[in-house]
């Protein structure tokens, strides 16, 4: 797979990613009670947990380690990281056009 290509399924699918994890329920709900641990968001933790932002980067980091040590090359792999591709495309395009 060419590493541009690559490249933009990792970029969208932490895009997808960080936005389940800061502002969707998620699978049962898994998002909203790991939000809930520090509902205030007073610690560094309680606050990154809520910024897309913040956990794109923390995110970014163990991919591009394992973009790095060519961990993507396998089908399986390029499999699921294509569902959360496919799923940050989507979101970008929602907030683009204004439906979310």
């Amino acid at each position: 797979m060419p590493d541009l290509l690559l490249l933009f399924l990792l970029v969208s699918g932490i895009y997808s990613l960080a936005c389940m994890v800061a502002k969707e329920e998620g699978p049962f709900s898994i998002f909203v009670k790991l939000r809930g641990l520090d509902p205030e968001q007073k610690t560094w933790p309680g606050r990154l947990v809520t910024c897309p932002f913040c956990l794109s980067v923390w995110f970014a980091i163990p991919a591009a380690l394992l973009w790095y040590l060519r961990v993507f090359e396998s089908r399986e792999a390029v499999a699921v990281l294509l569902i959360f591709s496919i799923s940050g495309v989507i979101l970008a395009l929602l907030r683009l056009f204004g439906q979310r």
